[in-house]
């Protein structure tokens, strides 16, 4: 016969990882919009406020200011956003047109990459926070009160 206590909370651990990863998810998400925002080239910031993120909460894009006319606005051709197919999923993109030619460049024009450098960025982190035991350590288990070894 055994004695002692025995504890079983895999039910609350298993009921806070989806939230924790729906958190990660939406983060690592800002970072890289915010990071291509950052790097992306400027000359009317079409670009930078064409890139947007979208989440379970919805789309979000940059804010950033154009600077063209009005004629300039209305001529700029934007592709839409593309949405996640579920609640633990985000997509971050860019709207307008032309991004992919900068992004690559062609052949009259050297590449000024800022999108995918963002994302090369942000792995690091994502990889990182969505580490199954560090997830444990970090906010799971802090949640009902365990102590991580």
């Amino acid at each position: 016969m055994t004695t002692g206590t025995s504890f079983n909370h895999f039910p609350l651990i298993a009921s806070q990882i989806k939230p924790a990863c729906k958190r990660v998810v939406r983060e690592t998400a800002k970072d890289i919009q915010d990071m291509a925002v950052a790097s992306a080239p400027v000359d009317t910031h079409w670009l930078e406020s064409s890139i947007y993120r979208a989440t379970d909460q919805g789309v979000k894009y940059s804010g950033a200011k154009f600077s063209g006319t009005g004629y300039q606005l209305q001529s700029k051709e934007m592709f839409p956003p593309v949405l996640p197919d579920d609640d633990t999923s985000a997509t971050v993109g860019v709207g307008a047109t032309y991004g992919i030619y900068v992004e690559m460049g062609t052949r009259y024009m050297p590449a000024q990459p800022y999108f995918y450098p963002a994302v090369e960025w942000a792995r690091t982190y994502f990889m990182h926070a969505l580490d199954f035991e560090g997830l444990l350590a970090a906010g799971v288990t802090g949640s009902i009160g365990i102590e991580a070894i």
